[in-house]
C-alpha cells in the first residue's frame, strides 16, 4: 500500500485538506468543518499508512518570520555577504 500525504491548513471554524499520492497527484481537496463529526468523516476514509503535516496558527508565525528575513537579506544584503566572504576567504580549494 502506498503512503498518503495529507495536508492541513487548520482554522478555528473550518480547515482546508488536501491529500496526494506518492507521486504528488491530487486526490482530494476540499474544505472540512473543526467538528468531531466532520474531522471524523474526512479522516476516518483516510487509507493508511498517511502523513499529516499541519500549519496551524503558531506554524504561519514562523513561516512569516522566515518571509521577512528572506525579504531583508533581499532589500540589505550587504551585513550577509560580508559574513559569507569572510568564511569563504578562509577556505583554500588548491
Amino acid at each position: 500500500m502506498e503512503k498518503l500525504y495529507v495536508g492541513v491548513n487548520l482554522h478555528k471554524r473550518s480547515c482546508w485538506v488536501t491529500v496526494l499520492d506518492a507521486d504528488s497527484h491530487l486526490l482530494e481537496s476540499r474544505r472540512i468543518g473543526t467538528t468531531k463529526p466532520g474531522l471524523l468523516e474526512f479522516f476516518g476514509q483516510v487509507r493508511k499508512p498517511a502523513a499529516v503535516p499541519s500549519l496551524s496558527r503558531s506554524g504561519s508565525y514562523a513561516l512569516a518570520g522566515l518571509t521577512v528575513l528572506l525579504v531583508w537579506i533581499g532589500v540589505y544584503p550587504g551585513p550577509f555577504l560580508e559574513a559569507i566572504q569572510r568564511a569563504v576567504s578562509t577556505l583554500r580549494l588548491f
